[in-house]
């Protein structure tokens, strides 16, 4: 009977287990990248063809709205989905596999005409502790100049390389700002990568391969873009690539439409029109807000160390009795 009972432990223990604690545990994941090219503007070719924008790039003195051509320019965002995480010494290794801008030489993918590069991790206490829920956006760019000049024809917004009076009326800043706090619910990084490689100690480094190029330049594009990230062993820990999100145009963003977790389910991912720099996605026209609370309250659930210790006492326990 008691070999009886304890089956039955395993067994609901089994089914009680959902199939994303035997998969992979991300301890990051990609949220958000930026796949609208330089001259477009969110879900169009032009500004008149919609309203949407980015709430960030709204919110700079002299920006009319968030509708902003290039959308920022290269930039993407992660967000931390692991307890105390050191990132110090990691590595994104991004490539755009259908791009052939490379000038020969392969920093890792294996073919050194095809775009690619590779930002580093610095051994900065910035990097040595991060906790679940925090959000790092990588920008290019350290600022960006905006001419808001109606064209006449209701175009503005225009950030290259045709402004309509030779002048910038408003300026993006997307300087490194690393002074996040979570114990006052700010919970957001940010480096420019171009103003690290100026820095006398950057929070990161990068190399590129892409003729023209230089140190603080990465690529972010919708022509079969790969991230993969690997921990300071050169293990891979996560990775996401454009097929993940069902194809991207260069008027949409790619994204993760649902609740951050460490167990993710990739066919979430998807490409959307609507941008969120810095802050929870969203989607479905608006309706839907990622809900972090779960991810920084540390109530993420199941925890997978613990079901499976569960499950190893159960069927240790029914060895034992099986031996008596």
């Amino acid at each position: 009977m008691i070999k009886n009972f304890i089956g039955a432990i395993v067994a609901s223990l089994l089914f009680a287990i959902p199939t994303t604690v035997l998969a992979n545990s991300y301890p990051v994941i990609m949220n958000e990248y930026n796949a609208i090219s330089s001259g477009k503007y969110i879900d169009g070719t032009d500004y008149v063809d919609s309203s949407k924008g980015d709430d960030y790039f709204a919110s700079f003195a002299g920006m009319p709205d968030g509708r902003v051509q290039g959308n920022g320019g290269n930039w993407f965002e992660l967000v931390v989905t692991g307890q105390n995480v050191d990132m110090r010494g990691w590595e994104i290794r991004w490539v755009e596999e259908g791009s052939d801008g490379g000038d020969g030489t392969d920093l890792w993918y294996g073919d050194g005409t095809i775009d690619q590069g590779i930002i580093e991790f610095a051994n900065d206490v910035v990097w040595g502790n991060l906790q679940a829920g925090t959000i790092i956006t990588f920008s290019e760019q350290q600022f960006i100049q905006v001419d808001t000049t109606d064209s006449g024809s209701g175009e503005r917004n225009f950030t290259h390389p045709d402004q309509v009076d030779g002048s910038f009326e408003a300026t993006i800043d997307l300087s490194t700002d690393t002074s996040f706090d979570p114990s006052s619910d700010d919970w957001w990084i940010h480096v420019s990568t171009l103003e690290e490689a100026t820095a006398g100690s950057p929070l990161v480094t990068t190399q590129t391969n892409v003729d023209g190029d230089g140190a603080g330049n990465f690529s972010v594009g919708n022509n079969d873009m790969h991230f993969h990230i690997f921990d300071a062993s050169d293990v891979e820990v996560f990775s996401v690539v454009e097929d993940d999100f069902g194809g991207i145009s260069s008027k949409e963003m790619a994204k993760l439409e649902a609740d951050p977790t460490p167990y993710l389910n990739k066919n979430d991912y998807n490409d959307g029109t609507s941008s969120s720099f810095g802050a929870p996605n969203v989607w479905s026209a608006g309706t839907i807000t990622q809900d972090f609370t779960a991810l920084r309250n540390g109530t993420i659930v199941p925890e997978p160390a613990a079901a499976l210790l569960m499950l190893g006492g159960a069927i240790g326990l029914l060895m034992l009795r099986r031996r008596k």
